[in-house]
């Protein structure tokens, strides 16, 4: 399983990676090409490249493993904690940050010279950036595909607190106490990631959202809620996509794919 040159590597684990980017980078590629010259691929070929995107899952699989088999063996203090987190961070932000830098300097050409439409990211959004709080502080993401850097970290840094507390537990009330409590967790915790995936008793990503009362159509409520969204978005956007996708936390494939099933149409097309 492990390369002879590199005993800190795992063989099976890098061509892993390699696989889930280059079904990324094929997904990503195929929905650009169908989004400009429609069907362009067989049937067979066109439904595995339209779910590429699994490969941000196997990313986060390989994430899972690398830093559990990283961290087996740390004295989990404090100390350890933030030596982890100056680890992550030289290996992490010098590219995220250089991304969010070039992509600011683009944009702000765009504009100077007419060829684009977004806006420029706000100083909070930017800010919010540099400690992967975008999401959870409600601006979105810069480059829509940095939510998958934010969810990183941020189990990172729950996995090693988790560690923290086993150990504390450990400590004052013996390993088999700590074994226990840590099973019962991770197991809470598979089980209601489970439930809100498949919406088992009512569980949703967003659990406050209370149902509709009874006789109401559900569907066509949530379909109706739905378009308006998208066409507040679309609107506030100047009908730039991309910025619209960010604020709805979509995939910039998947909302053309809502506005042309939706027939949402542009402002000059509505008026005319």
């Amino acid at each position: 399983m492990r390369p002879t040159g590199d005993p800190a590597r795992f063989k099976t684990v890098d061509g892993l990676r390699g696989i889930a980017a280059l079904a990324v980078v094929c997904y990503h590629l195929n929905g650009a090409i169908l989004e400009t010259y429609g069907k362009w691929l067989p049937g067979p070929a066109a439904w595995l490249l339209s779910h590429g995107y699994l490969g941000v899952d196997i990313f986060f699989v390989i994430s899972g493993f690398v830093i559990a088999y990283s961290v087996r063996n740390a004295e989990r203090s404090l100390g350890f904690l933030g030596r982890f987190a100056v680890r992550r961070s030289i290996r992490l932000d010098p590219p995220y940050w250089a991304a969010i830098l070039v992509e600011i300097a683009v944009l702000w050409a765009g504009l100077r010279w007419g060829l684009a439409e977004a806006p420029l990211p706000s100083v909070r959004q930017f800010l919010s950036h540099f400690l992967y709080l975008q999401n959870i502080l409600g601006y979105g993401d810069i480059i829509n595909i940095f939510w998958t850097l934010c969810f990183e970290i941020q189990f990172y840094l729950g996995l090693v607190l988790l560690l923290l507390v086993h150990r504390r537990i450990e400590l004052h009330f013996g390993a088999r106490s700590a074994r226990l409590l840590g099973g019962l967790v991770l197991a809470g915790l598979f089980l209601y990631s489970l439930a809100v995936r498949f919406e088992v008793f009512g569980l949703s990503i967003h659990p406050s959202v209370a149902l509709p009362p009874s006789g109401v159509d559900y569907e066509a409520l949530v379909s109706a809620f739905e378009e308006d969204l998208i066409v507040r978005a679309l609107d506030s956007t100047g009908w730039n996509k991309n910025r619209a996708a960010q604020l709805l936390n979509l995939k910039r494939t998947t909302l053309v794919e809502k506005i042309r099933s939706k027939g949402i149409a542009a402002p000059e097309e509505r008026s005319s």
